[in-house]
């Protein structure tokens, strides 16, 4: 007889953790370690010694008798208990076997050998059963090559060791060529073993698995080489609407391409599950249909979920051992999920294994994850237990996590290292008992953004956030819900991060901190760091960001819509704003050292709070700066300039200095200007340009005062407009309209202004200032748009003006009448 499935079964079977758990009030048979060894050992012995006497092998050679009972068809006779059979050949063709109906044969090893060995099905007739003995065995050897299928009811007496080792031929996920099937097993008081040993192999669980009133059967399912821990994408199939209560224990390293196949929702019984650690993360598929699992489960090892249906947890779930246990969804077919529980607070999930249980107390943390392309969704209650307990979301990319329940535990959620879509559609307030994340600390500890989607209406969540690392806030499609963190804030990392609102500029709204009762965000880590705002949304910080002591860091933007900073900015960092088209709006103060600078393309700052720190603000190319605030710091202008937000005032208390081909933006409306108040030296010696956009009123506008010394003047004055530059000293810049005395803005400065000026002195220069600048530009015309003139004539004496205005009063008189007489 061939021997070698031995040294097959000693490597293969993992006797070092074979024990399940149950319920304190039931007490399978359970094979411990040592039992464990006692039990191969004892299969060596027989089959090396006795088991030779009594091994018998079917040859078939009473055909067309496919009876087991009829002693021709075996080589020594019928082997019956103690004994072991045997299927090693062609069986002379009859490899339908039979056992008579209503007959249960005794057995105690039934063994499967060789490449010579036929397709057999053991059980044609209803009743058919075989009965192993205590320990007994059935083994499928590496050397077989064709599928083995028990029909019989087996019954299991003490314990059954089910040894699969028939390759499938390759990486196997799904029915497919199946290595091993049994049909219906009694485990009453025992344990059964289903063991794959060997790579790519199946094992299909076809019957009903049951045991007897106070006699609870357990279920272990193994697959082992070297102990469990490498890839040997194994395969079981569990097809019965199994009854059995003593437990399941999944000990199976199912590899990449394998699985527990669970084909009805009562595949484990009715006792809790124990899924141990084997070196990956086990794997369930789901068979015909969704699969409702309420059994109880403790975690020793993760799961993966995969296959094209979808999965309900609706049993407790603890964390037995290890630092963290993970739920990892894979279904990608459209519409599939998985899902913890099957309604919001259905089930509970422990973050640990409590006391009361059996467990240490210890917390732990659980993982949830949703591969790209695939939804989980959180009905499940998470419970503390012990300290250091945790929900981390998001290590996977591109998925959904649903969160529906609200929460009540104490400890923090992680955001995960991946970029999974958190969404959640509850708010948590101060004082309030549960949250979509509890009431715990939100912390971005991975190593990338976790994106956070708001739901079905605006979202206020008060939790204290620490940034390990950042976080991302997204949008659900067709959703414009906008989130508000009212809670504190701690950057706390030793590298720079990113707070991201990738939400449609159109859409909702990023906010940190309450309007009406701000919080902090606290900037304490290693010096030099950036934190970054980005993304595509609107973005408004009323928190206080506050630097920690002697740890300055830096702010950037480079978002593409609209940050707002209305709190104050308590940083010795500096501040740069490095995105295209983005605005930022400065509302609070700025104190600090720190240097700010417009470095993207197409920026824009309006400051309309107060940037008092003492550090420099320059402008790139293509910046913008404005606002109705107050600068301290001087200002290097090689971009814009544009005092308000429409007509407006911008203070700058240090030196202003226009760089080349920079310009100063002035809008008109009436008699109002913009206006740029300097602190100190105003530079224009570059070549610089000033715009003037708008509608004014009158004739002249103050656009700038200095409190130093001018240098230099514009370049380039939009058309139709003069500047008086005042003494150079103190002094203030006026945009004068066209010409100086062309009251009529005609381009020239003639008789006809002085019409103008007698007829309303007070918008026309005044009286007699008007009068004094008509007469010294009289005859003047405009030239080129930088202002330029053209030489005047004489100015008219008044009694030739007088004679002048007579005859045009005249004139006007006899062109009235001749229209009257017509």
């Amino acid at each position: 007889m061939p021997l070698i499935f031995l040294t097959e079964l000693l490597s293969c079977v993992n006797i070092s953790k074979i024990g399940i758990d149950t319920p304190t009030a039931v007490h399978p048979i359970m094979i411990s370690p040592s039992s464990s060894r006692l039990f191969i050992g004892a299969i060596v012995f027989m089959l090396a010694g006795a088991t030779l006497v009594r091994a018998q092998t079917w040859t078939g050679l009473a055909a067309p008798d496919n009876n087991w009972n009829t002693a021709d068809n075996w080589d020594a006779g019928v082997p019956g208990i103690d004994g072991t059979a045997i299927f090693d050949g062609p069986g002379n063709g009859n490899t339908s076997v039979s056992l008579g109906g209503m007959t249960t044969q005794p057995i105690d090893i039934l063994l499967f050998d060789t490449a010579s060995a036929a397709a057999y099905t053991i059980g044609q007739i209803p009743g058919d059963a075989l009965s192993f003995g205590d320990n007994g065995a059935i083994f499928a050897t590496a050397s077989v090559t064709t599928p083995q299928t028990i029909n019989a009811t087996v019954r299991a007496n003490g314990g059954l060791l089910v040894m699969n080792n028939v390759s499938n031929g390759g990486p196997l996920v799904g029915n497919g060529i199946v290595g091993l099937t049994l049909g219906p097993v009694d485990i009453s008081g025992s344990t059964l073993i289903v063991s794959n040993g060997t790579a790519t192999t199946t094992t299909a669980l076809n019957g009903i698995i049951a045991d007897s009133p106070g006699q609870p059967g357990s279920l272990n399912l193994q697959s082992s080489t070297g102990g469990g821990a490498a890839n040997i994408n194994s395969n079981f199939i569990l097809n019965g609407n199994n009854t059995y209560t003593g437990g399941t224990t999944i000990q199976a390293n199912t590899g990449t391409n394998g699985s527990i196949q669970i084909g009805t929702d009562a595949a484990f019984g009715t006792g809790k599950v124990t899924n141990i650690f084997q070196g990956n993360s086990v794997e369930f598929r789901a068979l015909n249909g969704t699969r409702t699992i309420a059994n109880a489960i403790d975690l020793e090892g993760g799961i993966n979920f995969a296959g094209d249906n979808s999965f309900v947890l609706n049993g407790p779930i603890f964390i037995k051992s290890g630092d963290m246990r993970t739920l990892n969804n894979k279904i990608t077919a459209s519409g599939k999920t998985v899902s913890l529980g099957a309604s919001p607070g259905s089930s509970s999930i422990y973050l640990g294994n409590p006391v009361s249980n059996g467990g240490d107390g210890v917390g732990r943390t659980l993982i949830l994850s949703a591969q790209n392309g695939t939804t989980m969704i959180v009905n499940a209650q998470f419970q503390d237990v012990g300290s250091g307990s945790h929900v981390q979301y998001g290590v996977a990319a591109g998925g959904n996590i649903l969160i529906n329940s609200l929460q009540t535990y104490t400890s923090d959620t992680l955001l995960g290292s991946g970029s999974a879509t958190v969404q959640f559609h509850h708010d948590y307030n101060v004082g309030d008992p549960s949250g979509p994340f509890g009431l715990g600390t939100l912390v971005a500890n991975g190593a990338a953004n976790t994106q956070l989607a708001p739901t079905g209406g605006d979202r206020t969540i008060a939790n204290p956030i620490r940034m390990d690392f950042g976080f991302t806030v997204d949008d659900v499609p067709g959703d414009t819900s906008s989130l508000t963190f009212t809670g504190p804030i701690n950057f706390i990392s030793t590298a720079n991060r990113l707070i991201q609102n990738l939400m449609p500029a159109t859409g909702g709204t990023l906010t940190l901190g309450s309007a009406a009762s701000p919080s902090t965000f606290t900037l304490a880590a290693t010096a030099g760091l950036t934190l970054t705002f980005a993304g595509t949304g609107k973005t408004v910080i009323n928190d206080t960001i506050q630097d920690s002591p002697g740890v300055p860091m830096n702010i950037a933007v480079s978002n593409t819509s609209t940050t707002t900073f209305n709190g104050p900015q308590n940083s010795d960092g500096n501040f740069s704003i490095t995105g295209t088209n983005s605005t930022v709006i400065i509302n609070g103060s700025r104190s600090g050292t720190g240097t700010v600078a417009l470095t993207g393309s197409n920026t824009k700052l309006l400051v309309n709070g107060s940037k008092t720190g003492s550090g420099t603000v320059t402008i790139n190319s293509t910046g913008t700066l404005g606002g109705t605030g107050s600068i301290d710091g001087d200002v290097t202008n090689n971009g814009t300039i544009a005092p308000g937000t429409s007509v407006g005032m911008l203070t700058m208390t240090g030196n202003v200095t226009m760089g080349a081909n920079s310009h100063l933006a002035i809008e008109l409306s009436g008699t109002a200007a913009d206006l740029l108040v300097g602190g100190g030296n105003l530079d224009l010696s570059n070549v610089d340009f000033l715009d003037v956009t708008g509608t004014g009123t009158g004739s002249s506008w103050v656009i700038a005062t200095y409190a130093g010394t001018l240098s230099g003047t514009f370049d380039n004055v939009t058309s139709g407009y003069t500047v008086d530059y005042g003494t150079g000293l103190s002094s203030q810049i006026t945009l004068m309209a066209g010409l100086p005395g062309d009251w009529n803005h005609d381009g020239k400065v003639d008789a006809a202004d002085y019409v103008v000026w007698r007829k309303d002195p007070a918008n026309n220069g005044g009286d007699p200032d008007g009068y004094n600048i008509w007469r010294q530009n009289f005859g003047n015309s405009t030239g080129g748009g930088s202002g330029a003139l053209t030489a005047g004539g004489a100015v008219p004496e008044p009694a030739t003006m007088l004679l002048l205005l007579l005859a045009n009063a005249g004139l006007s008189a006899a062109c009235a009448r001749r229209r009257s007489a017509t």
